[in-house]
């Protein structure tokens, strides 16, 4: 029990959500009850470790979102910034690095782009000390052999620099 009442603490909002889920309720309810859930991971004192594994948890079954390489070829190439990088929303500590430094891919740098609940970002960095972050993903049934892990792959570079 959470805030003195019963049926309002984690397990049974974790019940009631996996209910909207298999019942196919309309995606607004479904963000709605996991917008709660998280709020109340968060009022609790938790690791960061222990909330994105409670995030993984109750992302459950849901398809994987993985870094769009060749979306971020072509916003590199035509956008040049002089670096960009790669990671998953609020979780750049722990996934995020450098894909592209001044001109060059980049590609002996950890970076781990896909995630469930975490939406994969590019972040470009420009001369004059600007800097942007977009979304930028695929869902991994239209890029089946790209993962976690992939790292420029062919189809990217032949977009980057017109060549494999």
């Amino acid at each position: 029990m959470q805030n003195g009442r019963p049926g309002n603490d984690v397990a049974s909002l974790r019940v009631k959500l996996d209910a909207l889920i298999k019942r196919k309720a309309p995606k607004p309810v479904i963000d709605a009850a996991r917008k709660k859930l998280k709020r109340m991971y968060g009022g609790t004192r938790i690791m960061k470790g222990e909330t994105a594994f409670a995030m993984g948890v109750m992302n459950r079954g849901r398809e994987l979102m993985v870094f769009d390489w060749d979306k971020a070829a072509r916003m590199i190439k035509e956008r040049k910034p002089i670096r960009a990088g790669a990671g998953l929303h609020d979780k750049w500590e722990n996934t995020g690095g450098e894909i592209f430094v001044n001109g060059k891919v980049v590609k002996n740098v950890y970076t781990y782009l896909a995630s469930t609940w975490a939406i994969p970002e590019l972040a470009l960095a420009f001369e004059d000390g600007s800097q942007e972050i977009v979304d930028c993903y695929k869902m991994q049934s239209e890029v089946p052999k790209w993962g976690a892990t992939t790292k420029w792959p062919t189809s990217a570079l032949v977009i980057l620099v017109g060549k494999k």
